[in-house]
């Protein structure tokens, strides 16, 4: 455009031409008029608050309050019959639980490594059979 020629220079300029005074004007104007749209700009992204946020009952979400209550309350209860029969469990011990009192030959985890060494004996024992029929 206009601002982007420049007539080659002698080296004896002593005054500004016409056409350089006009640039000069053309392109003072063009930057006033950018400043101008730049400072009455207005930002693409939308960050002010909701229109709901000065309403309070919109604020306070009842019933998700309530849905909580009814979510904890339900877990304590929970929580405490777990823990009521652990108390139990550790008075009573496990041998005296729900469905009768265990012994060795019912429940053979309680004996642990006894059992395995019982339990590989009779192993031992049925293939010694085993082998005698044979």
């Amino acid at each position: 455009g206009l601002r982007d020629y420049r007539p080659p220079l002698t080296g004896f300029e002593s005054h500004v031409s016409g056409m350089d005074h006009f640039r000069n004007k053309m392109f003072s104007m063009e930057k006033e008029r950018f400043d101008k749209k730049l400072k009455s700009i207005k930002p693409m992204i939308d960050n002010k608050p909701p229109r709901t946020a000065h309403m309070k009952h919109l604020q306070v979400n009842r019933k998700k309050k309530e849905m909580d209550f009814q979510r904890f309350s339900l877990i304590e209860r929970e929580n405490y019959r777990l823990l009521d029969s652990m108390s139990r469990i550790m008075v009573r011990g496990a041998a005296d639980s729900v469905f009768g009192v265990h012994n060795n030959a019912n429940c053979p985890a309680l004996t642990g490594s006894k059992s395995r060494e019982n339990k590989a004996r009779k192993t031992v024992q049925e293939n010694q059979v085993c082998y005698r029929v044979l």
